[in-house]
């Protein structure tokens, strides 16, 4: 049986520059530039990515490299801080209410409700 093998297909240097200027940009994903210009599967795409410096010649700025990282003013922080405490007291008084409700329910119906019914003794 006789099986074909694919030639590779050596892409020029001018051409993953001009693909991987498009992706940094985000004009497109890897996975659109792998289907516009025809190349053989994303994953060439992706290893274009992590050799970008070497195929680019030269260090990226920060902003093309990396997506934007948010900065937040110190009011927008403080307002989050300040939610962020009102949900963990909420949690807080929710689980006292928990346990209350479980020791009323206890006294009640007389029944061990926290303890597992099914656990046994250990003998020694």
């Amino acid at each position: 049986m006789t099986t074909f093998r694919q030639k590779p297909t050596g892409y020029s240097l001018a051409f993953k520059k001009q693909v991987l200027k498009r992706i940094l940009s985000n004009e497109i994903t890897a996975n659109q530039a792998s289907k516009e210009y025809g190349i053989g599967g994303k994953m060439t795409v992706y290893r274009w990515l992590d050799r970008k410096e070497k195929i680019l010649g030269t260090q990226l700025p920060q902003a093309m490299t990396d997506e934007p990282k948010g900065t937040k003013s110190i009011d927008e922080l403080e307002a989050e801080l300040a939610s962020v405490r009102r949900l963990l007291e909420q949690e807080r008084l929710r689980s006292e209410a928990y346990l209350a409700m479980i020791k009323l329910a206890e006294q009640k119906y007389n029944l061990p409700i926290e303890k597992k019914s099914g656990a046994k003794r250990s003998k020694k």
